[in-house]
């Protein structure tokens, strides 16, 4: 006696399976037929969908302004420092460079990020100031201890 049990039909092949009282394909049509839409049963009809326009901003970019930026807390942290402040004053001229080469990117269009510019400029020459003093300072009581 061979027990032969009917199987359900799977998911995408196509077989009619009742829902509800009412037939409808599988969400997945069989390979070489379209998909139809299934019908309203209250006869809605389909109603048409208008398209949304989604603007993606680019995510901030300024890779010279973050070189500027990074120059410029290091310069700021060693101008404290007698002798070393002297690698705070060349870190700084290099923060304000590159800051003013960001802002000449950002105004050609191929750069979006103006304000780690901003904040890289103003910690450079925060740095390249206080190098300055420190430098003076020191030096000052060098000489005159000295006498």
């Amino acid at each position: 006696m061979s027990d032969q049990r009917q199987q359900p039909p799977q998911p995408g092949s196509g077989h009619p399976r009742s829902w509800a009282g009412r037939e409808e394909r599988a969400s997945t049509p069989p390979m070489g037929q379209q998909h139809s839409a299934p019908e309203e049963p209250y006869g809605g009809g389909e109603q048409p969908r208008q398209q949304q326009a989604v603007q993606t901003q680019a995510p901030p970019q300024n890779g010279l302004g973050v070189a500027a930026l990074i120059l410029g807390i290091v310069a700021l942290a060693l101008s404290w420092i007698p002798i070393v402040n002297y690698l705070a004053l060349i870190c700084g001229v290099l923060g304000v460079a590159l800051a003013i080469l960001a802002f000449l990117k950002v105004a050609r269009g191929t750069s979006n990020n103006p304000v780690v510019a901003a904040i890289g400029l103003a910690l450079s020459i925060v740095a390249i100031v206080i190098g300055f003093w420190i430098t003076g300072a020191f030096f000052s009581e060098l000489g005159a201890g000295a006498f």
